[in-house]
């Protein structure tokens, strides 16, 4: 059992519902495993209170990064044969309250089947894996039209074949929208990276692209804008959290530096543009950006600057900075709003672990 407790204070326009939980169950659960086949295989069956966490956690991830971690209520089952690790879950999301006790949508499934598949003939000693997926999201309310179910079909393949590694994810969704519309949306990822072994520091230079389909046409009942699901997407869109990145197209290029091992320092870049300019943004956690739309596509850049430290088995730390430079789309949707301007965010934690 894992208990909890967010606070956060002074936060204008919050607190929002990753800012606070007061006291809080994060994990509950009873688990039962066992060995079979000589030991060699295993099975888990898991119920109850629990985090969710698979592959790179662009659609099914804690999302770490915010102040309140995310947590799900319902039933986990897992079946290791030899190299293949298969699982299946039914769970609802938990709604957190920030003053009560923490309870699960009721009006919310989240169903899938997630299949690790390891592949040590393939470039020997270069880790590959192949996961492949199936999510369904259903939505079920009461008012006419309202329900929707939407699914996801995937496969994350990683690869490190030294010095080079390579991350890359595909996704298609389909399915029925909430206006009676049909769901048909995609998504991409390709993340490539080098490793200098034999350079101070051990710098590795990273370099990404990610893209996503969105509506053209959001009048016509028709969803083509790509559901994130439920991702820890801050490593991939900036810590910022200016938007959710795959409403957008996005190009990543960063380098991380290891000063004393463990301790790093990773700094990165994103470029961040629009395929429907005249659409508004899409933000984090599935909410709107409240500007006008304007008619540039370029959202603009951010430069995040992150340094670790682990002292010992118990504490570490971190600390960053990071700076959006807003763009020409940006500027045009909040000229005389006010929210036309660049940001600074600076930012710090100490971890304890027992």
């Amino acid at each position: 059992m894992q208990g909890k407790s967010s606070l956060i204070e002074d936060r204008d326009g919050g607190p929002r519902a990753v800012d606070a939980d007061e006291i809080d169950i994060q994990q509950a659960f009873g688990e039962f495993s066992f060995r079979f086949n000589n030991d060699r295989d295993r099975a888990m069956i898991r119920a109850g209170r629990q985090d969710l966490i698979y592959g790179a956690q662009r659609l099914i991830g804690v999302s770490d990064w915010t102040n309140v971690r995310r947590t799900f209520d319902g039933v986990r089952g897992s079946i290791g044969l030899g190299n293949q690790t298969i699982d299946a879950f039914w769970v609802r999301p938990v709604v957190v309250n920030k003053e009560r006790m923490n309870s699960s949508d009721d009006n919310s499934n989240f169903v899938g089947i997630y299949d690790v598949i390891s592949l040590p003939d393939f470039m020997r000693e270069a880790r590959t894996k192949l996961d492949a997926y199936f999510l369904w999201l259903n939505h079920d309310n009461t008012a006419p039209l309202s329900d929707s179910d939407t699914f996801t079909l995937g496969a994350h393949f990683f690869t490190n074949p030294k010095p080079w590694d390579l991350d890359v994810e595909a996704d298609w969704q389909f399915g029925n929208a909430a206006e009676g519309g049909d769901i048909n949306a995609w998504s991409i990822a390709i993340e490539g990276g080098y490793t200098l072994s034999g350079v101070t520091w051990t710098p590795r230079l990273l370099l990404g692209f990610d893209a996503a389909s969105g509506d053209d046409d959001p009048t016509d009942g028709d969803h083509k804008t790509f559901n994130q699901l439920f991702p820890s997407g801050h490593p991939y869109f900036g810590y910022i959290d200016a938007i959710a990145g795959r409403t957008s197209s996005m190009c990543m290029a960063a380098s991380t530096l290891h000063l004393h091992p463990p301790d790093c320092f990773a700094g990165t870049i994103f470029l961040l543009a629009r395929k429907q300019p005249r659409r508004p943004l899409q933000r984090t956690r599935r909410t709107p950006d409240r500007r006008r739309p304007g008619s540039s596509k370029y959202i603009g850049s951010e430069f995040d600057a992150l340094l670790t430290w682990v002292f010992d088995r118990h504490w570490s730390a971190y600390a960053g900075y990071s700076h959006f430079f807003a763009g020409d789309f940006v500027e045009e949707a909040g000229s005389g709003t006010g929210a036309d301007s660049d940001i600074d965010f600076v930012y710090g934690s100490i971890t304890f672990t027992f």
